[in-house]
């Protein structure tokens, strides 16, 4: 789109000064918006990265700390960008065939 500031603006009196001005405004549509890549991590990776940021040293801290690495353990380190329902389902079958008594809390901590 091409427009003069000249165009909209009221008449000025003669000058011995021409001045012009010209626009060019561009606009992207979404489709050639720049786009994010979702990397994909390990569960081991993510509690290192945020482990300090989300907790504060102590009981609950190491407790987390645990669980989470019994998870990392059962997804045998897989990269993922998305927690998929079916590695819940495979998460939480193994923490049943294991007698976990925590397993119901990680369908809500995960959800």
């Amino acid at each position: 789109m091409t427009f003069s500031p000249a165009s909209i603006a009221p008449p000025q009196p003669e000058s011995m000064f021409s001045v012009g001005f010209k626009y060019d405004l561009r606009y992207a549509s979404s489709d050639q918006a720049t786009r994010r890549l979702v990397k994909e991590h390990s569960l081991k990776d993510l509690t290192a990265q945020y482990i300090g940021i989300l907790w504060d040293e102590g009981s609950h801290k190491t407790n987390v700390r645990s669980f989470l690495g019994e998870i990392s353990e059962i997804l045998i380190g897989e990269r993922f960008s998305v927690f998929t329902q079916e590695m819940l389902d495979s998460v939480i079958g193994t923490l049943r065939e294991r007698g976990n008594s925590n397993e119901p809390s990680i369908e809500r901590w995960l959800l």
